[in-house]
């Protein structure tokens, strides 16, 4: 089985300012992003499943987060690779 994860992040204003006239915006929004996540496994017997996820498959990198503590990127592109067993 495979599955393929499409989300899209808009930008967004992080303080109660950004709508105000004269103010600078520059540092008071996040940027918009699209995210691609994608898992895919395999059945190997009754109840035993192994798989792999890639989380931002793309690596795009933009801004998710200015507050608290300045600006911060999203997650970066990660591998996991796992087994499910049921039993």
């Amino acid at each position: 089985d495979s599955y393929l994860n499409l989300s899209y992040i808009a930008a967004m204003c992080v303080d109660n300012t950004c709508n105000r006239d004269e103010v600078d915006t520059r540092y008071l929004e996040t940027d918009g992003m699209t995210v691609v996540d994608w898992i895919a496994g395999y059945h190997l017997a009754e109840g035993v499943r192994v798989y792999t996820k890639v989380n931002n498959v793309l690596d795009e990198q933009e801004i998710a987060s200015r507050k608290p503590d300045g600006a911060r990127p999203n997650m970066p592109r990660a591998m996991y690779v796992g087994v499910d067993w049921k039993f």
